[in-house]
């Protein structure tokens, strides 16, 4: 089995940030773009 590629310094943090900061995360690409959507469960006060 070969060894993974070595992360790229300059990309690759956005979507584990993305996961490890929302609740919920939606990450969908459509013909243009990345849409992201995130979502947190807010607690009662």
């Amino acid at each position: 089995m070969a060894a993974p590629p070595a992360p790229d310094p300059l990309h690759g943090r956005g979507l584990p940030l993305i996961r490890m900061l929302a609740d919920h995360a939606d990450i969908t690409a459509p013909r243009h773009g990345t849409v992201v959507t995130m979502s947190w469960q807010l607690g009662r006060n």
